[in-house]
């Protein structure tokens, strides 16, 4: 059983969340285009974690954390364009390109755009904890 497996069965086994209903912790995202939620899975003084989900087309404008951000794919492919100020920076090719088992950490307080072409699945953790995860996870 390869890790990427392994990742996957642990993941299904995590809390899923239907858009459109409340729950204390799941944040809905403001996009540019396509929707995407987190669900807040852990939050102590040393960690936070969420299951992300952006869909097809999903465009989140340049924002930064305060925390370092570890990404772990499981699931579709993302792009991931640092020290941009605005989408109209993503148009070259200067984009991390993530898919299903990649890791990507980016440094707190770097700007970045995220695109899902295809939709994602995947781990998002900040290192330390984002204090009110998810009320105010990301900046802008």
């Amino acid at each position: 059983m390869n890790e990427l497996h392994i990742l996957k069965e642990i993941v299904n086994n995590l809390p899923s969340y239907n858009p459109g209903t409340i729950h204390d912790n799941v944040l809905e995202m403001d996009t540019l285009s396509g929707t995407a939620y987190a669900i807040g899975l852990c939050n102590c003084k040393e960690i936070a974690v969420a299951k992300t989900t952006l869909s097809e087309g999903c465009v989140l404008d340049a924002h930064y954390h305060v925390e370092k951000e570890i990404v772990v794919v499981f699931d579709g492919s993302l792009r991931i364009w640092e020290n941009v100020t605005s989408t109209e920076d993503t148009q070259d090719d200067s984009f991390v390109e993530l898919k299903a088992g990649d890791i990507f950490i980016i440094e707190p307080g770097v700007s970045h755009v995220v695109e899902s072409p295809s939709g994602c699945k995947m781990i998002v953790m900040t290192i330390p904890a984002a204090k009110h995860f998810p009320e105010t996870w990301v900046k802008r």
